[in-house]
């Protein structure tokens, strides 16, 4: 099986770094509580989404990215040892594909492939089985790819979307442990 894993708001917690970014450039005090929708910035305060995607740069170039769940580098290590192929895909601009792919590193993070994918391209179309994501514009996106599992990780900002309508191949999960957990029960390995 391919499972697919995004990095930011499954693995690294670059809300965190991109608030901190945010205060300083903004002149905000933001805590992670008040980030409460997938457009936060742009809605609530007026930036471009360059200016979004500039700041994560900045948070993933200066090292505030945490990693979320601290077991996650052993339960994906797990999986590959189970014969499992890990594709790590995220949409990052070029400019911090070195920082991520060192914090990959950093964090004993063990892949089969990294994509960094461009705007407008869906993480569905490369060939994977299943997906963990938090982008609660996964779903929509879910439908046309009814062969395909995705795990969505709860999060503040997807907290609207119901997994209970159409697309049924998405299942909401509280933690990237508990979504391993239930493709371990469902691959039998």
């Amino acid at each position: 099986m391919d499972i697919g894993v995004d990095i930011d708001g499954v693995l690294g917690d670059l809300v965190g770094g991109l608030i901190v970014v945010a205060n300083e450039k903004l002149g905000l005090n933001l805590r992670l509580e008040d980030y409460d929708e997938w457009d936060f910035y742009q809605t609530n305060y007026g930036v471009s989404t360059s200016w979004v995607l500039n700041a994560m740069d900045e948070a993933w170039e200066r090292g505030l990215v945490e990693l979320i769940e601290p077991g996650s580098a052993k339960w994906i290590h797990d999986l590959k040892s189970q014969g499992h192929d890990i594709t790590i895909i995220t949409r990052r601009t070029y400019k911090s594909h070195p920082a991520v792919t060192a914090w990959l590193h950093k964090q004993g993070i063990k892949y089969t492939t990294l994509i960094f994918n461009g705007p407008g391209t869906n993480k569905l179309d490369y060939p994977i089985d299943v997906l963990m994501d938090d982008a609660p514009t996964i779903v929509e996106k879910a439908k046309k790819h009814p062969e395909k599992s995705v795990y969505l990780l709860d999060r503040v900002w997807n907290a609207h979307v119901d997994t209970h309508q159409p697309p049924f191949n998405v299942s909401r999960v509280k933690s990237l442990e508990q979504a391993l957990k239930f493709l371990r029960r469902f691959s039998g390995k």
